[in-house]
């Protein structure tokens, strides 16, 4: 069977979409737990970098120190900036294809990538 083609002229396509999420956030690890880098394989090391070309990490180190310093074990210092980035960004139909996380920290609306770097750059520190 041939695919169909639209005749030669202006097209116009529309899709009109519902999305429903969970209520909660994803369920968090019972027991997340830390691990030594000498003992991390070697291709997780690069993720490990300070910088990547959307999470810098300049800023983050003093920002994150002051976020989350307090009551966070190593173990649940993933957990407690997923939640922190939950409560503080808030979804929007648009994005900015070079937004950064620093960008996402001081205007705090994104897509889910600009959830994940904020994230990301906060863990890294």
């Amino acid at each position: 069977m041939r695919p169909r083609l639209a005749p030669a002229a202006t097209s116009r396509f529309t899709l009109e979409a519902l999305n429903r999420e969970a209520a909660s956030p994803t369920k968090k690890c019972p027991t997340p737990s830390t691990h030594r880098v000498e003992d991390l394989p070697s291709e997780t090391l690069p993720f490990l970098l300070e910088t990547s070309r959307y999470s810098s990490g300049n800023p983050f180190p003093y920002i994150a120190w002051q976020l989350f310093r307090r009551g966070l074990l190593p173990a649940g210092r993933a957990p407690g900036v997923c939640d922190w980035v939950h409560k503080h960004i808030t979804f929007v139909n648009f994005w900015r294809p070079f937004k950064s996380a620093f960008d996402v920290y001081n205007d705090p609306h994104g897509v889910c990538r600009d959830f994940s770097h904020l994230a990301v750059a906060f863990c890294r520190v």
